[in-house]
């Protein structure tokens, strides 16, 4: 069971539906016009059904909200939002009254707002084609200033109503393949940034070590020569460590492949192990052959 209008809703629903009674919110006259915050009472109300989860779409409360919010359609300043609650409440009958107020507001809307209509029209299932393709000739050109969130949900509304734009799929299909080769390019140039940001301090360094070896020779140019030499075996020396570990590496590895080639070929016997074991098995030998002497006469006995 969905929750019903709790009490909040349902004076906001009670106090926009007595508007033409009372006017304002203190009950003064004023006919029937309708007091200035009538259309926000009627959004907080349907973000409020939303976050409880929605409501029995027939609930004679919320028809009179629908009817409300119907009656106020030219007022509101974002209809597409409007729509969207009233999709995710499964209002479809007031989605669609609702349709024919979004068409004259097109281009007065943002990117973002005719995404959140789109996807409010593909939410209910309404295949309204001009509105459909009116908002897409209203979207292409400004699909750069989207987000991907509102693209997805640009194409998400048309694929829940059925239309296939091949023109609008086409341009966002560009449009995505456009920023990820612009964020392609941007990693690989601060990859490219860092690795010279990396080599200039580098360079920097050695810069900085000349510079004190060439202040160092004016005053001291024996201690220079013994600490350039220093540096070279210091080079040198690092130098051939990669060197050695890997020729290190490669000696470990003979010795494992040795040891394994060893341990498969088994344990070679001795000369005296040999003569030992050639007794024992000539004597199996002539066993073997006393046994097939006997079974061969055995045989000829049978067949006598």
């Amino acid at each position: 069971m969905r929750p019903r209008l709790d009490d909040v809703a349902a004076a906001a629903a009670a106090a926009a539906a007595g508007r033409g009674r009372g006017g304002g919110p203190g009950g003064g006259g004023g006919g029937g016009v309708a007091w200035p915050r009538s259309c926000f009472v009627l959004l907080q109300c349907l973000e409020r059904l939303v976050a409880l989860g929605g409501c029995d779409p027939s609930a004679f409360r919320f028809r009179i909200l629908c009817r409300d919010i119907l009656k106020a359609a030219r007022r509101f300043q974002n209809l597409p939002r409007v729509c969207w609650l009233l999709a995710q409440l499964r209002a479809t009958g007031a989605v669609d009254a609702l349709s024919r107020h979004l068409k004259p507001q097109l281009p007065l809307l943002f990117p973002q707002q005719l995404a959140t209509a789109a996807a409010a029209l593909g939410a209910c299932r309404l295949q309204h084609k001009s509105l459909l393709n009116a908002i897409a000739a209203a979207a292409m050109p400004y699909l750069s200033d989207i987000s991907a969130g509102d693209l997805l949900k640009l194409i998400q509304g048309y694929a829940g109503a059925q239309l296939h734009h091949y023109g609008l799929v086409s341009a966002v299909s560009a449009e995505v393949q456009r920023r990820v080769q612009a964020a392609a390019a941007a990693a690989a140039a601060a990859a490219a940034a860092g690795r010279a940001g990396a080599g200039g301090s580098r360079s920097a360094l050695g810069s900085s070590s000349s510079g004190s070896s060439s202040s160092r020779e004016g005053d001291a140019g024996d201690s220079l020569q013994w600490g350039a030499d220093d540096t070279w075996q210091q080079e040198a020396a690092d130098a051939a460590a990669p060197a050695a570990a890997a020729a290190a590496a490669t000696g470990r590895r003979r010795q494992q492949q040795q040891q394994q080639q060893q341990q498969g070929g088994g344990i070679v016997p001795s000369l005296e192990q040999l003569v030992a074991f050639r007794k024992p098995h000539r004597n199996l030998q002539s066993q073997q052959q006393q046994q097939q002497q006997q079974q061969q006469q055995q045989q000829q006995q049978q067949q006598q």
